[in-house]
């Protein structure tokens, strides 16, 4: 029971906290170990032994003024040692990742609470299985696909480097990769294309990121697929009639 009361003493300080203002100044001490204090900037701060929760209001951060609450190591929001996550009030995103040696925040994982977009910036990896909803009653103004061979057909496989290391905030992966150019199959295929968020590299250039929906190139494989299987046993088909009749002239020019 002791447990669960300070779980709960705990939330009720942090609602208080949202909804107060950084003007709130309280104490609150648990196993003599975390209490309420003002920190170096100023903000109402919980601190532990091993990590801060801080209310913040305006504070000047790379993705615009932090508005909400965050959380870090004890040695510091701003220590390039040092990761963070902090809710973004204004905006219901929730921002997972690191200081850097300069000092700049390096966004890891987003994951935005007014439509459920998550963002990674690195790689994946699930145990179990990655599901898109597909039920039919789900959809509507469903249509076969058609022509799908001579759309594969403008398809650009390519392979590929990531530029790195003059996108040192993204992760990217290293090596040879394989894959398509966004801008090059937005050309044939827009719907399987999208533009993001921007992303700077380490000149100052910024633009607004494409990516590709590599999950929605399987039924355009697939149904190309089926066609080339179509074409092949029609092939197939005529081939075994040309054959059987030139089997039957050489049959009849025999018996002569």
């Amino acid at each position: 029971m002791k447990n669960n009361t300070s779980k709960i003493q705990f939330i009720a300080i942090v609602v208080c906290l949202a909804f107060s203002g950084s003007s709130v100044m309280a104490q609150w001490d648990l196993a003599g170990q975390q209490k309420f204090t003002h920190g170096s900037t100023n903000f109402p701060q919980i601190q532990g032994s091993g990590a801060i929760l801080e209310l913040v209001e305006n504070q000047e951060a790379p993705n615009g003024s932090r508005n909400g609450i965050q959380f870090a190591k004890s040695n510091g929001f701003n220590d390039a040692t040092n990761t963070y996550m902090y809710w973004q009030r204004n905006t219901d995103i929730f921002y997972f990742g690191e200081v850097d040696n300069m000092g700049n925040d390096v966004d890891r994982f987003t994951i935005d609470v007014n439509n459920g977009n998550v963002e990674v910036t690195g790689e994946l990896e699930v145990a179990g299985e990655i599901v898109g909803a597909s039920d039919a009653r789900l959809k509507k103004d469903m249509a076969p696909l058609t022509d799908a061979l001579a759309k594969v057909s403008q398809l650009k496989p390519t392979t590929y480097q990531f530029r790195k290391d003059e996108f040192t905030n993204r992760n990217f992966p290293e090596g040879t990769r394989m894959g398509f150019i966004a801008q090059e199959l937005e050309k044939e295929f827009p719907t399987l294309v999208s533009t993001g968020n921007e992303v700077s590299d380490i000149h100052g250039n910024s633009f607004d990121m494409k990516s590709v929906n590599y999950m929605e190139v399987i039924p355009l494989l697939t149904k190309a697929i089926q066609e080339q299987q179509l074409l092949i046993e029609q092939l197939t088909g005529t081939v075994a009639s040309l054959k059987a009749q030139v089997d039957l002239q050489s049959t009849a020019s025999a018996s002569r």
